[in-house]
């Protein structure tokens, strides 16, 4: 989010990631260039929750970080379950 506010692609107010996310669209969120945008993970989602992107929406983000990873499909299976496993408790 961070780089595409400052390549002047959007604002934070205005970003289109709750959009995309209720369209279903497979949103991750990346740190890009953190030392050019001065932005951490943490700093990332921290924003998508000040847009308003619920716990749910934000697990559904780590999901589809760990479906687009470069990993083994073992260890893909590994991490849904330790993110399904923490979404219990979020409902």
């Amino acid at each position: 989010m961070s780089s595409n506010v400052l390549l002047g692609a959007t604002t934070y107010q205005n970003h289109p990631l709750l959009t995309f996310l209720q369209g279903g669209v497979p949103v991750t969120l990346n740190s890009d260039d953190p030392l050019r945008a001065c932005t951490t993970i943490g700093r990332e989602y921290a924003n998508a929750a000040k847009l308003g992107a619920s716990r749910l929406e934000l697990s559904q983000i780590n999901r589809n970080a760990v479906r687009a990873s470069f990993t083994t499909e073992p260890r893909r299976r590994l991490l849904l379950e330790e993110i399904e496993g923490a979404e219990a408790g979020l409902e």
